[in-house]
């Protein structure tokens, strides 16, 4: 989904964690998820008409990686979640936020279920693809020289190219592939860039966070397509 502005934004973009700040975080991490997709999981009636956040803890990664049965998580991704507080349907691509320190750490990508207490919502980690996004981002930037984002400003020259996303679990996974101790992944991982927030989500996020949810695994393409709207 693009939304076109009727007006230029007057909002900062949001810093991206360059440095794997996520690695570092423990259970008391508050992160905040946002997006517009269903606030029932699989009910398209549910689905709102203005953005919506919710407040997640970050689950340490080998407890995530506990809950999903051994080695199904990578370093790639990280996970989040609350008490019945989830992403859901339409949330994916979406943003995962430290609001504490101002960046974008994840981005919503897959989980089982909306607002299953047994299983966190799983996110693309963007401290650990930010050589590629550096990369890919500045790239874009040899051709266009306007408004250059900080980032690819102090970029080395001689930066190798880094080797791109690993895929995320794919819908079309077969049995075989999934976790024999987990039910059957739901359709969470199809979910179109942009989704809502399962619990108590609250009322419209204000101006002042606006800023802060701005764009939401997507390891390459919607990664990129994220990048490339935080970049602006």
């Amino acid at each position: 989904m693009i939304l076109e502005l009727n007006t230029p934004s007057t909002i900062d973009p949001i810093a991206m964690d360059q440095d794997e700040l996520s690695q570092s975080y423990n259970s008391d991490q508050q992160l905040w998820a946002a997006g517009t997709g269903y606030t029932k999981q699989d009910d398209s009636n549910s689905r709102p008409d203005h953005l919506r956040e919710v407040a997640l803890k970050y689950v340490p990664q080998t407890e995530c990686s506990v809950k999903y049965g051994g080695n199904y998580l990578t370093d790639t991704m990280m996970c989040a979640t609350d008490f019945d507080k989830d992403a859901c349907q339409g949330d994916s691509g979406g943003p995962l936020v430290d609001k504490e320190r101002g960046l974008l750490v994840g981005l919503s990508s897959w989980g089982i279920g909306c607002g299953n207490n047994e299983y966190p919502g799983v996110y693309s980690r963007v401290g650990d693809q930010w050589a590629w996004i550096q990369e890919t981002v500045c790239n874009d930037y040899k051709l266009d020289n306007s408004n250059v984002p900080d980032f690819c400003k102090s970029q080395s020259p001689t930066q190798s190219p880094s080797q791109s996303p690993s895929q995320s679990p794919s819908p079309s996974q077969s049995p075989s592939q999934i976790p024999t101790q987990v039910p059957t992944v739901s359709d969470r991982p199809s979910r179109s860039p942009s989704e809502t927030i399962i619990g108590s989500i609250g009322e419209h996020p204000d101006t002042s966070n606006a800023g802060l949810i701005k764009n939401r695994h997507i390891f390459k393409w919607t990664l990129l397509f994220v990048v490339v709207l935080v970049g602006f």
